[in-house]
């Protein structure tokens, strides 16, 4: 075992060595400071980054709020524009038009939903040969929303009775785009 002693006086021993430590140090300490300032850049830059997406999205929103307020009508005026149709009908004695309580029935079944948006989609609606019977054609985001509008259709009511007496569900399927296509058959009464 060698055992290196050095008794010399402090003054005799080597600079050099003490030199290199305080070089290494200094360099040490200004890579340091250089690490530091590049990851508080860095930090600074990601949060300008995460910002800018932030004001992104929220523009977005801001616009798909403002289409969803657009596709939905406001019912308290559409009811009033019914009830003035009504009363002028009446006024000048004809019958009451059921064609404006048939697409008001069908606009209350749409469901809301949760965002206030329209939970189904009519994209056909015909007449079938003898008057009251219609042929609808829609699609859903869930298949939960297509029911349940098969469900308000079915619970509509004017004056205490049935607004559609028949409704079917008579084909579906869903699509590669995730939605419910589905094909319904319904009865309007017509009577008052």
């Amino acid at each position: 075992m060698k055992v290196n002693c050095n008794f010399l006086p402090k003054e005799y021993h080597a600079f050099h060595l003490d030199m290199k430590v305080m070089v290494i140090s200094v360099v040490l300490w200004v890579g340091s400071l250089g690490v530091f300032f590049f990851a508080i850049r860095s930090g600074l830059k990601g949060k300008d980054e995460a910002k800018g997406l932030v004001r992104t999205v929220q523009s977005k929103k801001t616009t798909v709020e403002s289409v969803i307020r657009a596709q939905t009508y406001p019912q308290d005026r559409i009811i009033g524009l019914k009830e003035k149709f009504e009363f002028i009908g009446r006024a000048m004695g004809e019958s009451p038009k059921p064609f404006l309580r048939f697409f008001q029935s069908l606009e209350d079944a749409i469901p809301v939903t949760g965002a206030g948006g329209r939970g189904v989609y009519i994209s056909r609606l015909s007449q079938r040969a003898g008057g009251n019977t219609y042929s609808l054609e829609g699609a859903s985001k869930t298949w939960t929303d297509a029911l349940r509008f098969e469900d308000n259709l079915t619970k509509s009511e004017y004056d205490g009775q049935p607004n559609f007496p028949y409704v079917k569900l008579t084909k579906s399927f869903r699509t590669d785009d995730g939605y419910y296509r589905f094909d319904m058959e319904l009865k309007f009464r017509t009577g008052s």
